[in-house]
């Protein structure tokens, strides 16, 4: 669990829901790579959370293909990778950004080749 002052941090930065852009208080913190029960603190950066709607965040742990889905959209991340390397999607904007652990929120743009 992370803090209020925490919470609030991320609510500024990502204002709604990565997965459905749900605005209500149905919004939890996700830790990207998870921090597993009485996990590392040092996982409490800025960007290994995002707001997920509770709705999003069962199903990442219950279903595989939402899961699947996750991890494509970078929502959730497997331990070997970096957050603030990884871009995360957001559907509501259709576009992909970068956390970085100073709060911020930066557009990132695929190249292709």
């Amino acid at each position: 669990m992370v803090s209020k002052a925490t919470w609030s941090k991320i609510l500024q930065r990502d204002v709604c829901c990565w997965h459905c852009g749900r605005i209500d208080d149905t919004l939890v913190p996700q830790h990207r790579i998870n921090r597993g029960m009485g996990g590392s603190k040092l996982l409490d950066v800025p960007s290994n959370l995002i707001a997920l709607c509770s709705d999003a965040n069962v199903l990442m742990e219950s279903n595989a293909e939402f899961r699947d889905k996750a991890l494509v959209n970078g929502w959730k991340l497997e331990r070997f990778k970096f957050p603030e390397q990884t871009p995360v999607y957001d559907f509501m904007k259709g576009d992909w950004f970068l956390l970085d652990n100073e709060w911020n929120k930066t557009p990132y743009r695929l190249h292709l080749h």
